[in-house]
Parts: structure tokens; C-alpha cells; sequence
């Protein structure tokens, strides 16, 4: 059973739709729960699945269908990527599961660790309900090592899991429909959720920059306001107040957004905190150059035949890799996918 908040989009519901696509259903029986939003991912879920659709406005709010379909489900495996679900899951756990509880951070620790006495209450809450979960998935090495951290869980809970890409899937629909391009212009595209953490403001004014030295360019950032209210509008003014308009373009929510990853020039992240970015990986498989910010470490992932890797948070460094990557040069990326069938066998199994 995998459960999420919702499949509206991000990164971390497309990572779960890639795994259940990757699933051999023949071996598994495999429910969805969504607890609300739009059903934007569901049409790419390629397996047959039973979907439960709570049509709650919280999590808070469908704790109780949840139960209800844990008991009659009675599921071997649960699979979440979202705290407030895990911290349900567990309580059941402990008076009423007998389910293996796998659970998937959506980012760093340090990335959501708060100072005072607040951090210290946040800090003691996950640990406590992380050492409820029976496997821990953690993106980067990075990341495994700061669980080991600032929540010392016991090393054989915690799995080092790279993120999934569905070539196929990327490759097919890459190929439905061509972006309206600048035909004389450097066409740069973007694409997350709309809130601070994307750094879509700083790529703005990185953007601004590089006018000034009177490039030829055209962003399109695709992505809808979801957990910060007001970004967009924040977006919208500094895109006016810098009178950078007709060279920046929000698309909001793009439902294939493969063709803008494929025709475009750049894909640029400008991401301050990220767990690790779906977006990077697939715009690199439809062989678009990346500029990147080192959020994270890209070490196996960009390199000089493909991108180039800035610093976070800094306008002018990402100024200067916009201007400085080398495009239309022709690169092969390929990444090995992790064999969830096999490793859910053996959580079965053990």
C-alpha cells in the first residue's frame, strides 16, 4: 500500500508513481491512497492498482478512512514519503499493524531542523516516529549520514535509494507536442513547486543580470503555488518591479512538462533545499545541459560534459553559469534504476 497526501505534482509523488510503475504486478497487489488534490500524476501510473481516494481537505481529516481501509486491506507493506502519514502509521503500528512500514524522506534533515527549543521538540518528535518505521530510504549518501546524525537510527533501518526515472515514459511523452520557443533567443525552463525553497526568486534577478548584459533569453518556470501561500504573487511583482516581464514567462502547472525539458537550451534548478530533484535527472535524459545549485551533492550526476553546478542562493553564481554553460553539445546520460520488486520481496521475507 503506497500513501500519499496527494498526486497533484512534486517531486516526491512522481518518485512514488515512478516506483509503483516499476513494480512487477503480477507478484503485488498494490492500493493507492490519496488523501486529496487533483489527480494531475494518476494518468501516469501505468500498473493496475485499486486507487482510494479519501477527498478529505487534510490529512488530519481522513486519519479515520485510513484506518478503516488499513483494516480491510490488512497490508504486508506500507509506503509513505510524508511525516504527518508516517506519524498516523506508526500509532497504528504499534496497537494494530503488523505491516512493514518503509518510509522515504522527502529531504535533508538539516534542511527542516529548527534552533531553540522548537528545533529540540521537532528533532525528538521524527526520531521518535522514524524508529517506528521498519525501513528508512534516504536519496543521497548525504543524506543517510545526517539521518545517522541527528536521529542515530540503527544503520540496517536506513537505505541509501537513488530516485527513479521512467525513460521510457519521459522518452514517449517528450515527443507529444513542441513549446511555443523564442526561435532567436536562449529558451531556459524551470520547474517546481512554486514556494522560497525553489529559489525561483533569485533565478529571477539572476535573470535580470544577464539582460543587463543584453543576452537573448526567454525562462519559462513551470509549477503552481502549493505550500506557500502568496509566492506567486511575490514572483509576479518582482518579475514587474525588476521589468523583466516579457522575458520571463509562469506557466504554472504543465501536465507533460517533457517537451519544455527537451527542446529547451538550459534546464536550470535554482533550488536553496531540495531532497534530491526529479527534474534534473529527467531533463538530463532527454540530453538538455543543466545548471544547477549545490543544494545537494550532483557528484555522479552533473559533470563538465552535461552541466554545471553553482552556488545556492547566489545571484551572481548562477548569473555566471547561465552565461557560461556550453549548449547545443550532445551528451549520453544513463541511470540504473533500483529493483523495488526484488527489495519488497525480501522486506516479505524477512
Amino acid at each position: 500500500m503506497f500513501v500519499t497526501p496527494s498526486l497533484s505534482g512534486g517531486g516526491a509523488e512522481k518518485n512514488l508513481v515512478n516506483i509503483i510503475n516499476s513494480l512487477d504486478d503480477s507478484k503485488f497487489s498494490i492500493t493507492l491512497v490519496v488523501f486529496y488534490g487533483n489527480d494531475n500524476y494518476l494518468p501516469l501510473i501505468e500498473k493496475k492498482i485499486e486507487v482510494r481516494k479519501l477527498e478529505v481537505r487534510s490529512v488530519k481529516g481522513g486519519v479515520l478512512k485510513l484506518r478503516s481501509i488499513l483494516h480491510k486491506v490488512s497490508p504486508d507493506i506500507v509506503f509513505t514519503s510524508a511525516e504527518h502519514i508516517l506519524f498516523f502509521l506508526s500509532l497504528y503500528k504499534i496497537f494494530r499493524g503488523k505491516f512493514k512500514l518503509v518510509y522515504r524522506l522527502p529531504t535533508l534533515p538539516s534542511n527542516k531542523l529548527y534552533k531553540g527549543l522548537k528545533g529540540r521538540l521537532i528533532g525528538s518528535f521524527t526520531k521518535s516516529i522514524l524508529k517506528c518505521s521498519d525501513y528508512i530510504i534516504c536519496q543521497t549518501n548525504e543524506m543517510k549520514s545526517e539521518v545517522h546524525k541527528y536521529y542515530n537510527i540503527k544503520d540496517e533501518k536506513v537505505y541509501f535509494i537513488k530516485n527513479m526515472v521512467n525513460t521510457n515514459q519521459i522518452l514517449q511523452h517528450s515527443n507529444e507536442y513542441r513549446p511555443e520557443f523564442s526561435a532567436n533567443k536562449t529558451n531556459i525552463v524551470a520547474s517546481g513547486s512554486l514556494y522560497s525553497a525553489k529559489g525561483f526568486d533569485i533565478l529571477i534577478k539572476a535573470i535580470e543580470n544577464l539582460i543587463k548584459q543584453n543576452k537573448n533569453i526567454k525562462v519559462y518556470i513551470l509549477g503552481e503555488e502549493t505550500v506557500e501561500k502568496g509566492y506567486r504573487e511575490y514572483l509576479e511583482n518582482l518579475i514587474e518591479s525588476l521589468h523583466v516581464s516579457e522575458y520571463i514567462s509562469l506557466l504554472g502547472f504543465v501536465k507533460n512538462p517533457y517537451p519544455y525539458y527537451k527542446f529547451a537550451d538550459i534546464f536550470v534548478l535554482s533550488s536553496i533545499k531540495e531532497g534530491f530533484p526529479n527534474v534534473v535527472l529527467e531533463a538530463l535524459v532527454l540530453g538538455t545541459p543543466v545548471v544547477a545549485t549545490n543544494c545537494i551533492n550532483f557528484e555522479g550526476i552533473i559533470d563538465s560534459s552535461n552541466g554545471l553546478i553553482v552556488k545556492k542562493g547566489n545571484v551572481e553564481s548562477l548569473s555566471f553559469g547561465l552565461q557560461s554553460i556550453e549548449i547545443n553539445k550532445p551528451f549520453t546520460f544513463a541511470l540504473k534504476n533500483f529493483d523495488y520488486s526484488r527489495w519488497f520481496e525480501e522486506i516479505l521475507l524477512a
